[in-house]
């Protein structure tokens, strides 16, 4: 139980940072108590950070039932958080998942023509100030 409790409190944090967040639920059934409860726990704690909630159910409010009811909630509930509410992954997401941990590492170890430009400016000398006061 305090494992399940440790975990909740952890989603509910990374969920309060998170730009992005994807519920994937089963298709025709209401949504758990738990999970309107967790979404309750984090979303006033967003304060006025701007993101979006995906909901990929892909069921519309007008089938009805208790996946219109969802779909409501989750709506409602994404507006009162100022986030934006889909109903499918956007299109302008150009990220993926990395095929292994070998492969961030790799990632990682890349000096990209806009890193290196970076490594290898050198900053600007600072401005002398100008003295203000009786000479």
């Amino acid at each position: 139980m305090l494992e399940e409790l440790a975990l909740a409190r952890e989603s509910a944090e990374k969920a309060v940072q998170a730009d992005l967040i994807i519920l994937s639920l089963g298709r025709d059934h209401e949504l758990a108590s738990s999970v309107s409860e967790w979404i309750e726990c984090w979303l006033p704690r967003r304060g006025d950070r701007e993101g979006a909630l995906v909901d990929l159910t892909g069921q519309d409010a007008e089938a009805g039932g208790a996946a219109a009811e969802r779909h409501i909630y989750l709506r409602h509930a994404a507006h009162r958080g100022g986030m934006d509410y889909l109903t499918r992954e956007p299109e302008t997401i150009s990220w993926s998942l990395p095929d292994s941990l070998e492969s961030v590492s790799a990632r990682a170890d890349q000096v990209t023509s806009v890193l290196d430009q970076i490594l290898h400016t050198q900053p600007a000398p600072p401005t002398p100030s100008l003295m203000i006061g009786n000479q």
